[in-house]
């Protein structure tokens, strides 16, 4: 969130502006739905490739950017980050230690 400030210029005929309005505002962040899916569902034997598919959604349209993964608050150092192209991205790996 951020605290933004602007000014509108009405103009008409290329003159200069006939009025200036301030304009002042909070953004807020869009509300997304993010699910993650793994490939094979049930786990995988230690080596095996994982492939995390990733599939974000929003009602104010189709998010874009990058998923991002962290281990105990910080950047994993083990998954790379995903990049979204039209709210969907997916990964392989076999850099993830054994584990549940």
């Amino acid at each position: 969130m951020g605290f933004f400030e602007a000014t509108l210029d009405v103009t008409h005929d290329g003159l200069p502006p006939q009025h200036t309005y301030p304009l002042r505002g909070t953004s807020i962040p869009a509300r997304t739905e993010t699910s993650l899916l793994t490939s094979p569902a049930n786990g995988s034997v230690f080596g095996e490739a994982v492939t995390l598919s990733v599939v974000v959604t929003s009602p104010f349209g189709t998010p874009g950017g990058t998923i991002s993964f962290t281990e105990g608050g910080a950047a994993s150092s083990h998954l790379m980050d995903i990049p979204l192209s039209s709210g969907i991205g997916s990964q392989a790996t076999t850099a993830s230690p054994a584990g549940t």
